[in-house]
């Protein structure tokens, strides 16, 4: 069986359920919500070490979803960090400063290997 050394999660949310419940109310969201992508519930699972990377102007994930998934369930794993990227939007985060955000990605792979 293959063991990832390290998970790199950027802008990670708790469930679509709850992404969904945000943006367009409860109601809504039960009636359109097939697929419930439920991070918060299968994070525990995963052992390898975790960086969690988020962008502070994410207009679709707000940051207060990964610091529930890193401090509430991520606990299984070896060592895990969470790094803000205070520009940063949903999918450009690595734009507004490349070289911290590679740095952090090489330094985390350094620890893994």
């Amino acid at each position: 069986q293959f063991e990832p050394r390290g998970l790199i999660i950027e802008n990670t949310f708790t469930s679509m359920d709850d992404m969904l419940k945000r943006k367009m109310g409860a109601f809504v969201a039960g009636l359109i919500s097939k697929n419930h992508w439920r991070t918060i519930d299968v994070i525990d699972r995963i052992s390898t070490p975790m960086m969690f990377i988020t962008g502070l102007k994410d207009a679709m994930i707000p940051k207060e979803f990964g610091n529930k998934v890193l401090a509430e369930k991520a606990t299984s794993t070896k060592f895990k960090v969470m790094n803000d990227f205070p520009d940063g939007e949903h999918k450009d985060i690595w734009l507004f400063e490349k070289e911290k955000y590679f740095g952090l990605i090489n330094e985390f792979m350094q620890k893994c290997l």
